[in-house]
């Protein structure tokens, strides 16, 4: 009997913690009902179509599309790069984009200054040394 009280006392305890937390933050901003606001946004190109900044941080520049303007998006410390399902170094991601120029790339920003949240390419898996 004892062991499944303990059992219990865990999840509870975590959920007390959450509604504790839940209940000293303070409410959302109010928007107009049916308002949709955008959190991130992204953009799906190729690798060729990237110009990376140096070293990870900087002015990323992304073409969409052929007929395309290019977008400015600056990648800072927070920024995050993902070959497949696994974040990477930056130098480790501009050398698999320069091996596979093909590459899908998927560009995630935030904000009207364009601030790079994460960049995931999918190129095929090579295996680690």
């Amino acid at each position: 009997m004892s062991l499944s009280v303990h059992r219990l006392a865990t999840p509870i305890g975590a959920l007390l913690l959450c509604a504790i937390a839940q209940a000293q933050s303070p409410p959302p901003a109010a928007r107009p009902a049916g308002t949709i606001h955008a959190i991130e946004q992204a953009i799906e190109t190729r690798a060729a179509a990237l110009a990376l900044p140096n070293g990870g941080v900087g002015t990323l520049v992304v073409t969409p599309c052929a007929r395309c303007q290019p977008v400015s998006i600056l990648a800072g410390s927070g920024s995050t790069w993902v070959l497949g399902d696994r974040a990477v170094g930056f130098e480790e991601l501009r050398r698999a984009l320069q091996m596979y120029p093909r590459a899908p790339v998927l560009v995630f920003y935030r904000g009207a200054g364009g601030e790079l949240t994460r960049l995931i390419a999918q190129v095929p898996r090579t295996p680690t040394p």
